[in-house]
């Protein structure tokens, strides 16, 4: 028999990282709350929580499975090498989800965040 396991499982998993309120832009792989929003940050963008607001969509992975896009996104220009993002609820502080990232374009103007995703078997 197959393997496998309850959708809604997954989807509890990708809502955790959903409720986010903001996206920092971080010079190194943050581990704690206060690394991705002090030390590590070279800058941040709020997002709206929750599946369908605007900033996430929970839906069907291509490959099976569960995924959360998350939209792309617009800051102020970052001034450093952005190598990690870092997805972080600011009303209990906790760093919820950081990865490395090539997404981000630093302009004279602004810095550009491609969408980019997150599944129930990894980021990317």
């Amino acid at each position: 028999m197959a393997k496998w396991s309850w959708q809604g499982a997954y989807d509890a998993k990708l809502a955790t990282w959903a409720e986010c309120d903001e996206m920092h832009l971080c010079a190194a792989q943050p581990g704690t709350y206060a690394e991705a929003t002090g030390a590590y940050s070279l800058g941040s963008v709020s997002l709206t929580p929750g599946d369908g607001n605007g900033d996430y969509t929970i839906s069907d992975h291509s490959s099976g499975g569960r995924t959360l896009t998350i939209a792309a996104q617009s800051t102020t220009p970052v001034a450093g090498q952005v190598n990690h993002v870092a997805l972080v609820k600011t009303g209990d502080s906790t760093l919820r989800l950081g990865d490395t990232t090539p997404v981000v374009t630093v302009s004279a103007t602004a810095t550009e965040i491609g969408s980019w995703t997150a599944t129930d078997k990894g980021v990317s």
